[in-house]
């Protein structure tokens, strides 16, 4: 036995460097072949794995009150591994390898369950990048645990109103739908008049009054028409909702047109324990500026009445930037959900949060009227204005009331404006890390939206009879086939959001409606065209 292994130490001792090292990569390639053991060695792990090798997942949201947060992807598994990036709450992400079985923290409390180990799953991320993260997470008092990564499809969720309110529709990329828990709202004006504030109410009442002296057959105070009394928009995980009603009315003159609207917007938050008024904006009152001294006055009969124009969730599932429009001004303020604090940041529209919902980015005109800057800051930062990044777009930009909004890609690094000396016959797309405009891009006539597609790669133009695949390295564009009847319209195109299980396989779902005013839905498979039934579930 000895002198077997004295002939095997100095074998070892006259291999050549080159030896070695062709024995150091063998060695490194069998470590790399061998697959991760799928339990611990000292740990009994008795509950299923709820996830999947090859299955999508999400980065779970956390319920309230508390605080939904970004989760660390880190190198390999196990929380003392280094964190390599952290994707936010919502992201749709595809289980590459796994499931790790390990023990929780040392120092940490046992949950409720009893359960004191962690799967560990290796995720990619729709920008292909891979970590690993561990199933659950401890909660915000230490003491439980909560989902960290969940069992996930991509989804499509839509507000639709039903007889008593409004409900969220479901739609998987498979093409099956459900109906959502609806959300019972009163009618837009309940209780007529008395919801409306005296400065509004007074003269919307003498405007009827001097109508009806000069012609009682043809006066009379309208109601807004039912598609515009109201605005819901879900929650990133559509628990909830923020409703804006759309509390006006007009009176009808002489000459049979009707005079401005009177009333206010409304801004709740609704949830299945019932409605909380946030925020409430008269439709035409004077504003006065909040970020500085200087008052701007409105005046009450200014063509654009005051509104809550958008309201933008943030990923963190908690706060919300709400735009409002004063005339020609806009406002930008953050809400936070969980208390009801309105906080205004800066005049300001088209707001789109970072996906960890850090920051926010949004446009500004200039009073000039010419100008118009990108903007990116951190909400409730005490040094807002020191935090905050600015781009001045270029001036043949047109962001203001142009015919096609301005359109933000996921992560905010791209922008697709309309140009405003073809009056919005191309749109440029900005590139904001690198601060360039990229080639203008033709934009088919009858566009009325647009979304980014195939990992930004193109814009998907949609008009009411086509939906055309617009390249960015300026190809050819591609029309869609589509499947339509006569006096079809789509009135609506909206995109799964893609993961990097989508790289072959891109959807989105169509809105059409029929002669008879009735919608229908489609998926629609974005490379070949293909559409096919949206199947109710029960």
């Amino acid at each position: 036995m000895v002198p077997a292994l004295a002939h095997t130490l100095i074998a070892l001792a006259t291999l050549t460097r080159r030896r070695w090292r062709l024995f150091s990569l063998l060695a490194l390639l069998i470590g790399l072949i061998l697959p991760l053991p799928t339990h611990s060695d000292t740990l009994d792990c008795l509950d299923a794995a709820r996830l999947t090798v090859g299955s999508l997942a999400r980065i779970a949201f956390v319920p309230l009150p508390q605080r939904s947060v970004a989760r660390a992807l880190r190198d390999f598994p196990g929380s003392e591994a280094p964190v390599t990036l952290t994707v936010t709450p919502g992201v749709a992400v595809l289980v590459t390898r796994g499931p790790v079985c390990l023990p929780t923290k040392s120092d940490s409390t046992p949950s409720s369950t009893g359960r004191d180990y962690q799967f560990w799953w290796q995720v990619q991320t729709p920008a292909g990048q891979l970590g690993w993260l561990a199933d659950t997470a401890p909660d915000s008092s230490g003491n439980d645990t909560i989902p960290a990564l969940e069992s996930w499809q991509a989804l499509i969720d839509l507000v639709r109103p039903v007889p008593d309110g409004v409900a969220v529709l479901r739609v998987n990329s498979h093409g099956l739908a459900r109906w959502l828990t609806g959300y019972a709202t009163p009618l837009p004006i309940d209780g007529g008049q008395n919801q409306f504030p005296e400065a509004e109410l007074s003269p919307l009442l003498a405007a009827f009054s001097q109508n009806q002296r000069q012609c009682p057959q043809i006066a009379r105070i309208v109601d807004p028409a039912s598609g515009l009394r109201m605005s819901a928009y879900p929650s990133p995980d559509s628990t909830r909702l923020l409703l804006v009603r759309h509390l006006w009315r007009t009176t009808v003159g002489c000459d049979g047109q009707q005079t401005v609207r009177y009333g206010i917007d409304r801004l709740s938050l609704i949830d299945p324990h019932g409605e909380q008024v946030e925020f409430d904006i008269p439709a035409h009152a004077p504003f006065v500026a909040l970020a500085g001294d200087a008052r701007r006055d409105v005046t009450p009969f200014s063509p654009t009445p005051n509104q809550i124009a958008a309201v933008v969730w943030s990923p963190d599932n908690r706060r919300a930037a709400v735009v409002l429009r004063y005339g020609p001004h806009f406002q930008l303020a953050t809400l936070d959900t969980s208390d009801g604090t309105l906080t205004f940041i800066d005049d300001g529209f088209a707001p789109h949060w970072s996906p960890d919902g850090t920051r926010l980015i949004w446009l500004r005109a200039d009073p000039d009227g010419q100008t118009v800057n990108l903007i990116s800051a951190i909400p409730g930062s005490a040094a807002l204005n020191a935090a905050r990044q600015t781009l001045t777009l270029p001036a043949a930009l047109w962001v203001v009331d142009a015919p096609l909004a301005p359109i933000w890609n996921t992560d905010g690094s791209r922008l697709a404006v309309c140009v405003q000396t073809d009056k919005c016959a191309s749109v440029a797309v900005i590139d904001v890390p690198n601060r360039r405009t990229l080639a203008a891009l033709p934009l088919p006539s009858g566009v009325f939206d647009a979304r980014w597609a195939l990992h930004d790669s193109a814009l998907l133009w949609i008009a009411p009879d086509t939906l055309t695949l617009q390249p960015i390295a300026r190809s050819p564009a591609q029309a869609l086939p589509l499947n339509m009847s006569p006096g079809d319209q789509v009135t609506a195109a909206y995109l799964f959001p893609e993961s990097a299980a989508s790289t072959e396989h891109a959807a989105g779902l169509l809105v059409l409606s029929r002669a008879d005013g009735s919608l229908r839905y489609e998926v629609i498979d974005l490379r070949t065209g293909v559409t096919g039934k949206v199947t109710f579930t029960s």
